[in-house]
């Protein structure tokens, strides 16, 4: 019945007016936890940090931290992309069924439960009747289901359930922390300029294309492998591939934006040219 719902909105809205949109139930619990996540490997970042540039014991306790914080992140990581590839799999199944959805196939409570005597009501037969008059007929209606609620339907699914919008608010520990660490650099005005403009890099262009990233091969290696090991290794690789995505960019920052000449103009220079590929990249996928 939500279908018939969905497909009733689409037929009433003219043209130019704001279209369907839909939030999947579980979208609002992954980016608060995305958030949270975030947050703490910010917070680990700065303990780990701060153990490092001092003494030689907390140095030791720094570097044990890493590996451990770096495996538990994997871990952890592997997880969410596991359940992304999860609801890349259900969306899928979705499209599948409404391609060949059929209102012959609909059932409602009161045929299911069986009529009274006196009962002459019956839901599914108003609505039937309902659907041939605003449709012309059911078959007409059955194309439409099929073909542009469908199309709507996994739109919102899968191309508009990880908007940039939502992806910004993910990054917002980092950014706060990226406020922070430059706002440490008190004695090098050059130095917070260049790490703020680092940071709303990474903020506004790279993580979101490193967030996409991971969304597209999660929906793209959706199916199940044959063993359940293989399939959370597969999980697993995803991350490791988002990862070797991060080490890219941060050796091109290195080695090609980040020289002691001139920081303040090749920083700029940086967080445009990623905010224009990352614009025209969210465009195209």
């Amino acid at each position: 019945w939500c279908i018939f719902e969905i497909a009733a909105f689409l037929h009433s809205r003219p043209k130019g007016k704001p279209g369907l949109q839909i939030v999947p139930p579980l979208l609002g619990p992954m980016l608060v936890g995305a958030l949270m996540l975030i947050w703490a490997g910010c917070m680990a970042y700065t303990f780990i940090e701060a153990a490092v540039t001092s003494s030689e014991d907390s140095m030791l306790v720094g570097v044990y931290h890493l590996p451990v914080g770096g495996t538990m992140g994997l871990l952890f990581l592997s997880f969410v992309t596991h359940a992304l590839r999860a609801y890349a799999r259900s969306v899928d199944m979705l499209q599948k069924q409404l391609s060949k959805f059929k209102v012959e196939h609909t059932k409602s409570a009161c045929c299911e439960a069986g009529h009274e005597e006196n009962d002459s009501l019956c839901d599914r037969a108003i609505i039937f009747q309902s659907i041939a008059a605003w449709y012309g007929s059911l078959d007409s209606f059955e194309l439409q289901v099929q073909s542009g609620v469908r199309t709507a339907v996994i739109d919102q699914l899968v191309f508009r359930a990880l908007s940039y919008q939502r992806v910004l608010f993910v990054t917002t520990p980092y950014i706060w922390f990226e406020l922070e660490y430059s706002a440490r650099q008190v004695g090098d005005p050059i130095l917070q300029i260049v790490e703020l403009v680092q940071g709303f890099t990474y903020a506004l262009a790279i993580f979101p294309m490193m967030d996409k990233l991971v969304f597209r091969l999660c929906y793209r290696w959706r199916e199940r492998c044959c063993r359940r090991y293989l399939d959370w290794l597969l999980s697993m690789a995803i991350v490791i591939l988002a990862f070797l995505f991060y080490i890219a960019v941060y050796t091109i920052q290195l080695y090609v934006f980040r020289q002691t000449e001139r920081p303040v103009v090749l920083s700029v220079i940086s967080m445009f040219l990623w905010w224009t590929v990352a614009a025209v990249l969210w465009r195209i996928t």
